[in-house]
């Protein structure tokens, strides 16, 4: 499938690319949908943590094991909730990517 130059699908919701699991996801929706993607390691709500952008044919940049606070990256049991001192953190009312996420 040839991607639309440009886009980007952001998941905004709670834990997304978080964990081993979330690595995996990020990679193959990129790669299936050959576009940008972004998604959250954390429990967002008002803020929202570990905001994190892939491209497609890339490798997840952050750790499999951010926002984790029970369990491991193999086997998660909980993620952390959001906060303003959390890395990649936006609020709600952001409607945009910062660059670099």
């Amino acid at each position: 499938m040839a991607g639309v130059a440009g886009a980007q699908w952001w998941f905004r919701t709670c834990e997304t690319f978080g964990a081993d699991a979330g690595h995996d996801f990020a990679r193959a929706w990129t790669s299936y949908f050959d576009c940008r993607a972004a998604g959250h390691t954390y429990v967002i709500g008002p803020w929202q943590s570990g905001l994190h952008t892939l491209e497609p044919g890339a490798r997840p940049h952050w750790s499999a094991d951010e926002a984790l606070i029970e369990g491991s990256a193999a086997e998660p049991q909980r993620a952390a909730w959001s906060s303003r001192r959390e890395p990649n953190t936006i609020s709600c009312l952001h409607g945009s990517i910062p660059p670099g996420y």
